[in-house]
């Protein structure tokens, strides 16, 4: 829990006179403040009032929204949290955005679920005299402060929420218990079942801690407020990782291809549970088991190049791949399972039966092979030319 200040904007000249009634000067951020939210009546005086209209700045914001074709009903909330949205056309929230107005220039997000793109919205500055200024930064101080002591109130809750949920659960997930197992052909590691058929992942972090759980029906979400990034579910049966006898892991976006890649190698195999959410698992990962080999299991996004938005799969498993040097592995798709929309590892598994999957993997870490060691030819023959 952060000490509990008041952000006070105190102009240059008055500098002795707020000392004087009890103000502390901040040295770090340059910002006086009251030591409690509590203020005495001789620092009233000094409490910020944003004297920026902020009705130009949510006008400039949702001009920026709208444009992107949001539904938008009413003015853009500018306090720094995502709210979903809807764009027209869609029949359900695929959207979010988020907008800050923290001193200096106004900007925003808004972030596309389709292809996972994030579009930036950076307003016009507004002109302030120094007393303005130092009242807009010590309100933004103060809401900053706010806003992570109420996310951390938040996740704390969800983190509680997700454990009893976890505990009450009925059933370990199996194919006759689960619909979404049954769909996927795939088999049931260390989740669970509701009674209503959808399946429960826990999201732990690298202490074994639960934070969250995932929801898998017709639609798939977490807990409301809970925390994602840098969470994962571990596909461990033989408890490789613990005993220190794994070599090398898996890292995948979503359960059934996590799942599917398991079945293959039999080797440790993690849910990221999305693209997103790939590069901060992979670190987490790197920096409990620093001489693992990291092999990150990538979906192939193809469809959306298509259409003009980024391979997001093959990008984010790239960049997570670099991020902990590791290899990537991509699932090598005919044009007919292209056009079938196959995209991931557990579609291979369902087209082509487990030895086929088995194959697959197999051709892959061979042309990564080669592909090293046409590398190190490269080197030797650079080197020779010296």
């Amino acid at each position: 829990m952060p000490n509990e200040r008041t952000y006070l904007a105190v102009p240059y000249a008055e500098r002795k006179a707020a000392d004087k009634a009890g103000a502390i000067f901040d040295n770090s951020r340059k910002l006086w403040y009251a030591p409690s939210e509590k203020l005495s009546d001789a620092l009233q005086q000094w409490l910020p009032n944003n004297t920026r209209s902020t009705q130009d700045l949510r006008a400039q914001f949702a001009s920026f929204l709208r444009s992107h074709d949001v539904d938008l009903r009413g003015e853009p909330e500018m306090d720094g949290s995502w709210h979903r949205v809807t764009i027209n056309g869609e029949r359900k929230s695929n959207a979010s955005y988020r907008g800050f107005d923290d001193g200096g220039v106004p900007n925003g997000q808004l972030k596309l679920f389709k292809g996972d793109e994030t579009l930036q919205w950076r307003g016009e500055a507004v002109e302030m005299s120094r007393e303005q200024r130092e009242a807009v930064m010590a309100q933004a101080e103060h809401n900053r402060e706010k806003k992570a002591e109420d996310l951390a109130k938040e996740r704390d809750a969800a983190a509680k929420n997700a454990f009893g949920i976890w505990k009450n659960a009925p059933h370990w997930a199996t194919q006759k218990r689960c619909d979404y197992l049954k769909r996927k052909g795939v088999d049931g590691y260390g989740v669970k079942a509701l009674d209503d058929g959808r399946l429960l992942i826990p999201l732990r972090d690298t202490n074994g801690r639960l934070h969250n759980v995932q929801f898998v029906g017709k639609d798939k979400f977490f807990l409301e407020n809970g925390r994602k990034e840098g969470l994962f579910h571990v596909i461990d049966p033989k408890r490789q990782l613990e005993s220190d006898v794994a070599k090398a892991l898996f890292i995948a976006e979503g359960y059934a291809t996590a799942a599917s890649v398991h079945k293959a190698t039999g080797l440790p195999t993690l849910v990221a549970f999305d693209g997103g959410n790939l590069v901060k698992v992979a670190k987490e990962i790197r920096e409990k088991y620093p001489d693992l080999q990291i092999c990150i299991a990538a979906d192939n996004d193809h469809q959306l190049p298509l259409r003009g938005l980024p391979n997001v799969g093959l990008e984010k498993g790239r960049e997570a791949a670099k991020a902990v040097n590791g290899k990537l592995i991509a699932p090598p798709l005919t044009r007919k399972e292209k056009a079938k929309g196959l995209t991931d590892w557990n579609d291979i598994h369902a087209e082509r039966g487990l030895k086929g999957l088995e194959e697959a993997l197999r051709q892959v870490f061979l042309s990564l092979s080669r592909n090293r060691s046409q590398d190190k030819n490269l080197g030797r023959t650079r080197e020779m030319a010296r």
